[in-house]
């Protein structure tokens, strides 16, 4: 009798998503995406040439789905080397005023202008870009503004270990992270029809208490990671041609979790006591993009960006730039190829090290279903 009623509970469970299913309006979609490169690397001054070929990361499948008037979602999966891997995965409910989400989904302090195609479309964010990425969430949009509460990005008690690690030591101390508040993320977007404009702001904060005993005495690590990231960004179109522009910068931005191609985290160093300080890095870049719509099958794009990370424990400033150009070709709805030329130069490390440079040239081909 127990088995029959289990069996029963499981086909009324199957039934019903079955029939919520079949009540959904599903849109399943697709991109398939191939980069074709050739990347010279220059590290001083000893040139190396290579192809990169193959399917880019961020080749996708998903399907957005509308269950009501007032609750949709969406879902969407990579599929980087033959494996899948959630890129987003939230449902809204509008609730009249406002709109809540929960799940994985863009950070609302992300602010797109570049269409670089190079690096999976990395659209220069790491140059200068203010990117916070895909989190796990619970956001709230009103309007213009919108404020999330998300995960907070933890793990920088790894770079504290190796700070009060003895060389000699049989391992690395076990720390203990206090967490008390999540990651807070806000935007604020205002825009007309051929212009828009964003404000980003970020804050995180966490604490690393604990004592490691290496036999040589003890660390105490008792220490706040505060981080935070702040932007400005927008874009202009007139009469087939534009112009972006983004500014941006923050306080330990590498351990906030935003995308950056300079050492954007506190530095640890041991106090003559046996306990641990750090000394905040700052952050500072910006991009600009001008383009323009040739025709319906053709435009024109070029970009710049820059980015500074400074700290007191660096000998110098840790600075990287990128510009690159790019012709996107429309032969067909949703297939395009996009030949492309830019240089990453990684210049000098905080060390006053020089870091070469990437050189590339190329092609990002993709189709749409």
């Amino acid at each position: 009798m127990k088995k029959l009623l289990v069996i029963l509970a499981s086909i009324a469970m199957v039934g019903t998503f079955a029939a919520t299913t079949i009540a959904a309006d599903w849109a399943m979609y697709g991109s398939a995406r191939m980069g074709t490169w050739y990347v010279t690397e220059d590290k001083k001054g000893d040139e190396e040439g290579d192809l990169a070929w193959g399917e880019q990361g961020n080749a996708r499948f998903g399907a957005r789905v509308k269950a009501s008037d007032a609750v949709s979602g969406r879902m969407e999966f990579g599929v980087s080397g033959g494996n899948a891997n959630q890129r987003l995965l939230y449902a809204d409910w509008n609730f009249g005023p406002g709109r809540m989400r929960i799940g994985q989904a863009y950070a609302p302090g992300n602010i797109f202008i570049s269409n670089k195609v190079y690096g999976d479309d990395g659209n220069n964010l790491n140059f200068g870009g203010l990117y916070t990425g895909r989190q796990e969430e619970i956001s709230f949009k009103f309007n213009i503004v919108e404020i999330a509460l998300i995960k907070p990005s933890t793990g920088y008690e790894s770079a504290l270990s190796d700070a009060v690690n003895d060389p000699n030591a049989p391992a690395d101390p076990s720390l203990n992270i206090d967490v008390m508040i999540p990651k807070i993320e806000a935007a604020v977007v205002y825009g007309q029809e051929n212009w828009w404009v964003q404000g980003s702001l970020g804050y995180q904060t966490y604490t690393v208490k604990d004592t490691a005993d290496f036999g040589n005495g003890d660390v105490n690590v008792d220490v706040d990671i505060t981080s935070m990231v702040y932007g400005v960004g927008g874009m202009f179109n007139m009469a087939g041609a534009y112009i972006g522009a983004v500014v941006m910068g923050g306080t330990n931005a590498g351990v906030y979790g935003s995308w950056h191609e300079t050492a954007a985290a506190p530095t640890p160093k041991v106090s003559g006591n046996g306990s641990i300080d750090i000394d905040d890095t700052t952050t500072f870049g910006w991009n600009l993009v001008v383009g323009y719509n040739i025709n319906d099958m053709l435009k024109v794009e070029a970009g710049y960006g820059w980015i500074q990370s400074d700290n007191d424990q660096y000998d110098k400033a840790d600075a990287a730039q990128a510009f690159y150009v790019n012709l996107p070709i429309s032969l067909a709805p949703g297939v395009t190829i996009t030949p492309e030329f830019g240089v990453e130069d990684q210049m000098k490390s905080a060390a006053d090290t020089d870091q070469g440079s990437d050189t590339y040239f190329g092609a990002k081909w993709q189709i749409d279903f």
